[in-house]
């Protein structure tokens, strides 16, 4: 795989764990409406991990003129539901 492709899919990935980081939230609201916060930290530090992975795979960028073959967005389903 070239590394424009690889690219690409790195910032599809982050996109996509930068929003799973943020729709963490939900839960965190939930714990706090209910008070039980002993396991408030798990979300916190999950969302945060989440986030920075997600962070550095998409800060470098979208790259310019690069499109996906059917071969690449079967390796992006894959790798995204692993």
């Amino acid at each position: 795989m070239a590394l424009p492709t690889l690219r690409i899919i790195g910032f599809i990935l982050g996109i996509f764990l930068i929003t799973l980081a943020v729709s963490m939230i939900i839960p965190m609201l939930t714990l706090l409406a209910y008070e039980s916060t002993d396991d408030l930290p798990a979300f916190i530090w999950g969302s945060l991990i989440t986030f920075s992975c997600g962070f550095a795979l998409g800060a470098p960028g979208k790259p310019a003129n690069t499109h996906l073959r059917p071969r690449d967005m079967y390796f992006l389903t894959t790798i995204s539901w692993v």
